[in-house]
């Protein structure tokens, strides 16, 4: 029988009758007029209906989104253990083997390896510059950085449709999470084990929460104290975004073709993928931008000077409007580092995450997994593309929440990462789902917090009043953390 491996303890809520599991759904927006998913049902020849339909009448559109928005209570029917343990029983039953040590966390490694003396990846100056002269492309860089640097990255309308968001409300214990001693980054978690991820069975079997999200509505999550935890962002109502991520989806469909990922698997699911930024861990005395083989430089390099660059200003920007706090120290971070040392290059310009990664698929499906290198309370920018019914597969997991997320091409989520269970609903066969992701290593800003200097070096350096105070620091890093996370009231007020 399998059994979760640690009671969840800092999850308030309530237990769910193992004898009465059923399905429970809720739609998110009213401007989505697809069919719901019965979970009595196969998925097999389901059918494809994706339409959407905005209310009629005389209304303005504030008014009919406030006249049209469904409230959407806490899952006061999900238990994880019971469901784990029942799931665990069922596959015991069908014969259903299943390896425990699949969904392992390995430490975070950077492998510089053979390619270690190729230049880092820079896109600091666009391709379409190449043929100034250099000095006109130095004035150039210049002047787009500081524009960058002066811009608010909160526009009116963002600020606009924050305040008419509907948000998911949850029992989650934001402060009871455990963390490393250091506070900077999670720790290794057990995961979910024995689960099958079919969409009938999470919600039928194991009673999770469907949240029949339309992809394109923001919808703040909120834990117990109503702290904003991560946000459906959506996209942006832009009538070319459809061709901006129609051009990304063949943008990543091509250089998966000449990556030299292609046909490598990793520890969060069988799809090939390619991280570039800035990063620090693997015995690294200093941070560095990752390395690759020429050939993948030269595919990095041209996805970041594409469309990517819109997607990761949209991420990077609903980051601002949801958590300002969090976001700040992001930037404040990043642009420390990138001032103490003039080697490292950031993926884009008005972005203030230090890393991406692009996965190329065909079927980016994640197993159950935490991102726990990332910083403790950082967040992680989430945007799904590719061909795929997003009714019946691809939907984002959140364990800890007992919540499946719909999760429709083209939109972007943004959660935790480090501290929340993630994991993805498998697409059907011949459909291709991939990802393109934005984040920040907590060693980071670990290094910058000791004064630009690894554990090590700072230990070697340290007078003894230096170490107590950093030792003061460990005991209340995490509070201090959780203290950056954002309310609706304090988002309300900055409204105004």
């Amino acid at each position: 029988m399998s059994e979760y491996p640690f009671p969840p303890s800092w999850y308030a809520g309530p237990t769910l009758d193992p004898a009465h599991p059923q399905a429970d759904v809720v739609a998110v927006s009213h401007e989505y007029a697809g069919p719901t998913l019965d979970p009595a049902k196969s998925r097999t020849n389901p059918p494809f209906t994706q339409s959407s339909r905005r209310p009629s009448g005389s209304l303005r559109r504030a008014d009919r989104l406030v006249a049209y928005a469904t409230p959407i209570l806490p899952n006061f029917s999900f238990d994880l253990h019971a469901c784990l343990t029942r799931d665990g029983m069922t596959r015991s039953q069908e014969g259903d083997p299943y390896d425990s040590d699949a969904d392992a966390e390995d430490d975070f490694k950077l492998d510089l390896g053979r390619h270690a003396q190729l230049a880092p990846i820079t896109t600091a100056e666009p391709t379409e510059w190449a043929h100034l002269k250099p000095k006109e492309r130095r004035r150039r860089l210049k002047r787009r950085e500081r524009r960058a640097e002066d811009s608010n990255p909160i526009k009116r309308v963002a600020r606009k449709r924050r305040s008419e968001a509907t948000p998911i409300r949850t029992n989650l214990d934001t402060s009871a999470i455990p963390v490393a001693s250091s506070g900077w980054v999670a720790i290794p978690r057990p995961g979910p084990s024995g689960l099958g991820h079919d969409l009938t069975r999470l919600i039928g079997v194991l009673g999770m929460k469907l949240i029949h999200w339309d992809g394109r509505a923001a919808h703040p999550l909120l834990d117990a104290a109503g702290r904003v935890v991560g946000v459906l962002a959506g996209r942006p109502r832009d009538r070319g975004w459809d061709q901006i991520i129609a051009t990304a989806e063949r943008e990543i469909r091509c250089a998966r073709l000449q990556t030299s990922t292609e046909g490598r698997t990793n520890r969060r699911g069988k799809f090939s993928s390619l991280a570039t930024g800035i990063s620090l861990g693997g015995g690294q005395k200093k941070p560095g931008n990752l390395h690759h083989t020429k050939a993948d430089n030269v595919l990095l390099r041209h996805l970041c000077d594409n469309v990517f660059l819109r997607v990761a200003h949209f991420g990077s920007s609903m980051f601002a409007s949801y958590a300002p706090d969090i976001h700040s120290y992001y930037r404040s971070t990043l642009h420390a580092l990138l001032a103490h040392d003039s080697s490292l290059q950031r993926n884009f310009l008005g972005s203030v995450f230090a890393a991406c990664t692009y996965n190329f698929g065909p079927a980016t499906v994640t197993k159950p997994h935490l991102d726990r290198a990332n910083l403790a309370w950082g967040w992680c920018v989430i945007t799904a593309l590719g061909r795929f019914n997003p009714d019946l597969g691809g939907h984002l997991i959140l364990w800890d929440l007992g919540l499946v997320i719909r999760f429709p091409p083209g939109s972007t989520i943004l959660i935790p990462s480090a501290i929340l269970t993630h994991s993805n609903v498998p697409i059907a066969d011949g459909e291709e789902r991939f990802s393109f992701t934005q984040y920040a290593s907590g060693h980071l800003f670990r290094y910058v917090d000791n004064g630009f200097k690894t554990d090590k070096a700072f230990e070697a350096q340290a007078t003894k009043e230096q170490l107590q105070r950093r030792e003061e620091s460990r005991a209340t890093r995490w509070a201090e953390g959780v203290s950056m996370f954002s309310k609706l009231s304090d988002l309300s007020d900055l409204s105004t």
